[in-house]
Order: C-alpha cells, then structure tokens, then sequence
C-alpha cells in the first residue's frame, strides 16, 4: 500500500532488497568489474611482456656462454631448463612482489578491493603459464645458437 501510493504521488520506484541487490549488481558494480577485469588484463599482458623481453635480454647476454655448452657437449635440455629455470624464478619473483604490494596498499584505495582467494589463484596461474610460454622467446633464440660461436665465429 505504501509503495504504491510512493510510487503513484511521489514519481519514485520502490524495490525490495532483492530487486536493489540486483539492480547493483547487474548495473553499476557489473561495469565497474569489467573495467577492473580490463586493467587486471592489461597490467598482465604488459608484466608478460616485460618478463619475455628481460629473459630474452637474459639469454642474448649469455649467448656466448650457451654456445661454450653447446661445443662442451651439453643437451638442449640442460640450456631449455637453464633458460626455463630463470623465467619461472622471475615470474614467482615479479607474482609475490605484486601481491605484496596489492596487500600492503588496499586498505589505502578510496574504494574498498575485495580480493577473492579463486581469483588470485586464477591470475598465479595465468602468470605462471604466460612466463613459461614468455621463455619459448630466449629458449629459441638459445637452440638456435651454433657451437662456433664459442670459438669467435
């Protein structure tokens, strides 16, 4: 009776809490999450890429080293783990340095972050993968490096 006569004189609409709870949360916060979702792409794709090029910078200054392996008899194995063994270091290394730095600064955000335990596990996982396929960089530019190269040619 109340909302109707609200909704009749007043020119308001009158919802009930569900009705609000969803209206929120399929209009204002469902942009502001896809936004959020956009940044959080982002600053992974540039990290990704900033992981990819310092390997890859990594393994050209090391070349002459690889391709003293290479003559020495090493494997391709030993120089893919070698090169496989930095990328994962850098990447749990650049992951923690985030997350600790997302931890020690949330509470000082204007707007409260949430941050949901899937959703960290879901961009640890993204990231652990992406600096793994980021080393294929360095690893081909390493295989493809010829023995010679150790003697000066």
């Amino acid at each position: 009776m109340t909302a109707r006569h609200i909704e009749e004189w007043l020119y308001f609409s009158v919802y009930t809490t569900g009705e609000e709870r969803s209206l929120m949360l399929e209009g204002r916060l469902k942009k502001m999450s896809a936004i959020l979702g956009l940044f959080r792409t982002l600053l992974v794709i540039v990290s990704l890429v900033i992981i990819a090029l310092l390997i890859y910078v990594i393994t050209v200054e090391k070349i002459k080293a690889i391709a003293t392996l290479k003559l020495m008899g090493a494997s391709n194995w030993v120089i893919v783990r070698l090169i496989l063994e930095q990328s994962v270091v850098l990447t749990l290394a650049s992951f923690a340095l985030g997350w600790t730095m997302v931890n020690l600064t949330k509470d000082h955000f204007p707007r409260t972050l949430v941050l949901l335990p899937e959703e960290t596990l879901i961009t640890f996982g993204v990231f652990f993968v992406g600096g793994i396929l980021a080393s294929l960089v360095g690893i081909v530019h390493a295989l493809r490096t010829p023995p010679s190269l150790a003697l000066g040619g």
